[in-house]
């Protein structure tokens, strides 16, 4: 796929999103992160802004930060395109860098504050993320993020041990298993304190976000990236990748076509603090 061709599918895939997801998106979860994140920030805070794929999380820090810095980071720069147009709305200092999240190059004791909203694929490596966030947050500082529980897009998790069973049956039971660990509130909670974090506050939120099909719900950003984006963690010489999404993918289709698609979220909002 060459630039152009990149960068119209981004655009119609940010009008899904504009469309579909980040209405629910920006009430349920990113105005509410904020409010987590808010409080004891100084006047012009340096905030690390990991896998920022949504842009109504930007919009809504533009919102409420006037000075500052955003350093915003992923493993790869594919959003950074659609991320830098709303970018520029932002009154604060903003920097793009790729890098791997479980190595990052900046100092120690930099940032007051993370703030993110991860996928499956990271939240099943907290355990090698969540250091690395801790190593360059200040003594006191925070990290905000949104995690995905059990009761979240419950037909992507019956498609997906579905379609084990067929791809790679032997390993089915357990790859759920872990999934749903993954997707343990308490489990969550462990990891955290295993980094040196401690929980200050949590809340749940459940909410719905509709699609007219299958189709753009497969498309959006955040099914795209949060769920579909998962496989990457699947690193088993037995399992054929390809043959595994595909599968999943024509689930979908078979199960969901032609019909208005109802996408359950119960997302857990955590905030937790490196000790001064």
């Amino acid at each position: 796929m060459d630039q152009q061709q990149m960068s119209e599918r981004l655009m119609q895939q940010m009008k899904i999103d504009e469309t579909y997801v980040e209405p629910a998106w920006s009430a349920n979860i990113d105005v509410p992160l904020l409010n987590l994140s808010l409080p004891r920030l100084p006047a012009q805070p340096v905030i690390l802004l990991p896998e920022l794929r949504l842009k109504s999380l930007l919009q809504n820090i533009a919102a409420y930060i006037t000075s500052g810095k955003l350093m915003i980071v992923d493993e790869s720069n594919t959003r950074f395109e659609v991320l830098r147009q709303f970018a520029r709305e932002c009154r604060v200092r903003n920097f793009f860098s790729t890098q791997k999240l479980s190595a990052l190059n900046y100092e120690d004791n930099i940032f007051h504050l993370a703030l993110t909203e991860p996928g499956l694929g990271t939240i099943s490596h907290a355990e090698i993320v969540f250091p690395a966030y801790y190593r360059v947050l200040k003594p006191g500082g925070r990290l905000v993020f949104s995690a995905p529980l059990i009761g979240t897009f419950p037909a992507f998790f019956d498609l997906l041990e579905e379609s084990l069973l067929t791809v790679y049956p032997q390993g089915c039971q357990e790859i759920m298993e872990a999934v749903y660990m993954n997707m343990d509130l308490d489990t969550m909670y462990a990891t955290l304190q295993g980094c040196g974090f401690y929980v200050e506050s949590s809340d749940i939120m459940n909410f719905e976000i509709s699609f007219n099909d299958v189709a753009q719900q497969l498309f959006s950003t955040l099914v795209e990236t949060q769920f579909l984006g998962y496989f990457q963690s699947f690193v088993r010489p037995a399992i054929d990748m390809r043959a595994l999404l595909t599968r999943l993918v024509r689930s979908f289709h078979q199960y969901f076509e032609g019909v208005a698609v109802q996408m359950p979220m119960r997302i857990a909002l955590i905030s937790a603090c490196k000790p001064s």
